[in-house]
């Protein structure tokens, strides 16, 4: 029973450290001109513009699962930062507030 409970634990610590390693910095935006309120207002209108609705369901012998979520689809919301004279940057001033940053969806 301890070996058990030890190897759980185990691989939920490896799970923990692979997940943290595998998250992305927050992208990053320059754009001449603006101010760190006004990207975070056009951020904010660009998200919510690229969010989308995804629902899965799945049934086997009587037994069913079923999920909805609201994603953000990464592409559509580079196109509107783009539009609205961002460019990604790696050392651009603009970034998300601590604790902000989104993951996107193909």
């Amino acid at each position: 029973m301890l070996k058990a409970i030890a190897a759980a634990l185990g691989a939920a610590l490896l799970a923990g450290c692979s997940s943290a390693a595998l998250q992305a910095p927050p992208m990053r935006y320059a754009k001449a001109g603006a101010t760190q309120d006004g990207y975070l207002q056009d951020r904010y209108q660009c998200l919510q513009q690229a969010r989308e609705q995804r629902s899965a369901a799945a049934a086997y012998e009587g037994v069913g699962t079923a999920n909805s979520q609201a994603v953000v689809n990464g592409p559509m919301f580079d196109a509107c930062m783009a539009a609205r004279g961002y460019r990604l940057d790696p050392n651009g001033p603009f970034a998300p507030p601590a604790g902000a940053a989104i993951a996107t969806v193909q």
